[in-house]
């Protein structure tokens, strides 16, 4: 529900609203989802001059400073101060000079484990991957026409998968999923 005095923006097939999240996925719950720049009407402040992306997403200045932190702040929160490993893909953004360095530094004061050497499409061996897949399917089936029900039917779908079984699932498919790329020598499986 849009608040008193703001008339919900309605979007045709044409303009579909868009959000774009970043989340994480542990084995015993996720983080919230975080919107970033590519998301309809949301402009980072980071997007100026040359900073701005070529494919409208996140900026590595974005990403180091405003997802990393929040990243390393829920990473404390689910783990209680226990030690843990940060893992991503390889995509530009997550493999910036910048972002290695806020990486470095963020992992050294937190005491986290930061694995950097991950290809940067690998779905196979990403479980969160599969989560997002499942994400997709949940909010199109509810048919959000506004982007105030995307963002509402898309927090409510990563809510009812994090405390599902889903999530666990995912990581014990994990030994399974690795013997059937080494048997494949490195290639795609079917998952």
């Amino acid at each position: 529900m849009a608040p008193k005095g703001v008339t919900p923006k309605v979007f045709s097939h044409k303009t579909s609203p868009c959000i774009k999240v970043y989340g994480g996925v542990p084995i015993h719950g996720c983080t919230p989802l975080f919107e970033v720049t590519g998301t309809t009407d949301m402009v980072s402040s980071f997007v100026v001059g040359t900073t701005k992306s070529k494919r409208g997403g996140v900026t590595s200045m974005e990403y180091a400073y405003d997802v990393l932190p929040l990243f390393f702040k829920e990473g404390k929160r689910l783990f209680q101060g226990k030690p843990w490993t940060f893992q991503q893909d390889g995509d530009g953004a997550h493999i910036s000079k910048l972002t290695l360095k806020q990486l470095e530094d963020l992992g050294s004061e937190q005491n986290v484990h930061v694995m950097l050497d991950w290809p940067p499409m690998s779905p196979d061996l990403s479980s969160i991957d599969n989560l997002w897949a499942l994400l997709d399917m949940k909010v199109e089936a509810s048919h959000p026409t506004t982007l105030e029900q995307l963002r509402a039917h898309m927090r409510k779908a990563w809510e009812e998968l994090s405390e599902g079984e889903v999530v666990r699932h995912l990581f014990h498919s994990m030994p399974r999923r690795m013997k059937l790329v080494l048997e494949k020598g490195g290639g795609l499986i079917e998952y």
